[in-house]
């Protein structure tokens, strides 16, 4: 039986509503929550999917691309 994933209390809107391109520290974000870092990234890419792109290293962590807008003008 898999073990159940941790409640954790995050608002994404913090990272939605920051300007396209920002690049986000995961461990911040981890911290806030009184998560680890993998936990926290896996959460972040599970919520995301493909528009979230993380870099790694020092100077790592993650960007969100912006929502395509999926209305049609008429």
């Amino acid at each position: 039986m898999a073990r159940p994933k941790k409640t954790i209390n995050f608002d994404y809107s913090v990272i939605d509503n920051a300007p396209d391109g920002t690049l986000h520290k995961i461990q911040t974000y981890a911290q806030d929550a009184g998560v680890s870092g993998p936990t926290m990234r896996s959460r972040i890419a599970e919520h995301y999917g493909d528009r979230v792109t993380f870099i790694r290293g020092r100077k790592g962590g993650f960007t969100v691309a912006p929502q395509e807008n999926t209305h049609e003008m008429a």
